[in-house]
């Protein structure tokens, strides 16, 4: 068996026994608090929101997964809505303060639970929340209002404790509609133009684990019931520290199978870029660069016409080169070698204007004598050579 093959059978068995592990390994309880509207687990909302319908029936239950600033700032968002909001915390800016206020005046209700109230709703209406130390040592919680049956007025919630309270509130705006065992507000109602603002500390009222108890349902709908009979706005952006839009990856994290799945996956992509993921390539001949043979043929024709002693069509074909390079590199005409043809060269050249007028003096004799000799071709190189170092190139 080759190797490949042997990595890929490892990977195979590596994966079944991951997924027997996952799927027959006993699960914890999940004890976060989620208050999602998909979430089975204890600190989630998915009975209550399951539940809604019946508590406003024939009314149009919708589920938001956009911020506040977008929803309430959209046109086509009505003014007579049930805004729900369940979470641990509830922090609005001064922005989405505002908004909120706004849509409440025109006749909305809005339904905040939240443990902590922070921003700038919180300063606006003089809001505080505390906690019961003594209430976490006690084996229940709950609140009465006056529009509560005395039977409902205290459930035992066992694990969970409803001990947040309003320690601080707007007594001027404030109407408490509900206390806790030992008379502290823990439901406030504000009511502001056509609308109210209805305030409740106790979120885990909401959650699966909370309405599994006796009574607990009813207790939760009772609270409910304060709101009018119009659509209900579910909100679902600001759960988990403002992660309330669906993901596909939290889903798949979600599943157990899925979950096991996902990992062996990843460990399979790993082990392919550890192990196979090598370039695989013969190695690369070296190659070696073709020669210039220009520099060798010109030497070869230079010296042919050198021993045949013909300097002047020698000399010829080196000005004539010389000439092109100076028009292609200098973009300057040679048609003329007047001063200002010779002072423009030497600016763009850098090369000095006295050795330029010897050299095209000693060009224009060449040119007009038809004759060359074998000093003057010398000294022509020379002339050529000291241009090229005096220009940089």
């Amino acid at each position: 068996m080759s190797s490949q093959r042997k990595t890929v059978a490892g990977l195979i068995l590596f994966g079944l026994i991951f997924l027997v592990i996952q799927t027959t390994a006993p699960r914890e309880t999940d004890w976060l608090p989620s208050y999602s509207r998909n979430d089975k687990i204890p600190l989630g909302s998915y009975l209550i929101f399951d539940f809604l319908g019946d508590f406003f029936p024939g009314q149009q239950v919708e589920t938001i997964r956009r911020p506040l600033y977008e929803t309430l700032n959209d046109p086509a968002t009505p003014d007579s809505i049930n805004y729900l909001i369940i979470n641990s915390a509830f922090g609005p800016d001064r922005f989405e303060t505002d908004l909120i206020l706004a849509k409440v005046r025109l006749g909305a209700h809005f339904f905040v639970a939240a443990n902590n109230y922070s921003g700038a709703l919180a300063d606006s209406l003089n809001l505080k929340t505390a906690i019961s130390y003594q209430s976490l040592l006690a084996p229940g919680g709950g609140f009465t209002s006056p529009a509560l049956p005395e039977s409902l007025s205290a459930p035992e919630w066992g694990k969970i404790h409803l001990s947040y309270y309003f320690s601080r509130i707007d007594t001027q705006e404030a109407v408490v509609a509900g206390k806790d065992l030992d008379g502290r507000p823990v439901f406030v109602k504000m009511a502001m133009g056509d609308g109210v603002l209805w305030l409740s500390s106790q979120p885990n009222a909401f959650t699966n684990f909370g309405m599994l108890h006796p009574g607990s349902t009813q207790y939760a709908a009772t609270m409910l019931s304060f709101l009018p009979l119009q659509p209900v706005w579910w909100d679902e952006y600001y759960k988990r520290g403002f992660q309330g839009r669906t993901q596909i990856l939290r889903y798949i994290l979600g599943q157990p199978a899925l979950r096991a799945a996902w990992y062996v996956l990843l460990l399979g992509a790993f082990l392919f870029v550890i192990f196979e993921g090598r370039r695989r390539q013969k190695a690369i001949p070296v190659i070696e660069p073709l020669q210039n043979e220009t520099v060798g043929f010109v030497r070869t024709v230079s010296e042919l016409y050198y021993q045949k002693s013909d300097h002047y069509n020698l000399s010829l074909k080196m000005i004539n080169h010389f000439l092109e390079y100076l028009r292609g590199h200098f973009r300057v005409p040679t048609d003329s070698f007047s001063p200002a043809f010779v002072e423009k060269l030497s600016q763009r050249s850098g090369a000095d204007a006295g050795q330029l007028r010897a050299l095209f003096g000693l060009i224009s004799r060449l040119r007009e004598s038809g004759r060359c000799s074998e000093s003057q071709l010398w000294e022509l190189n020379q002339q050529i050579g000291k241009f090229y170092q005096q220009s940089g190139t």
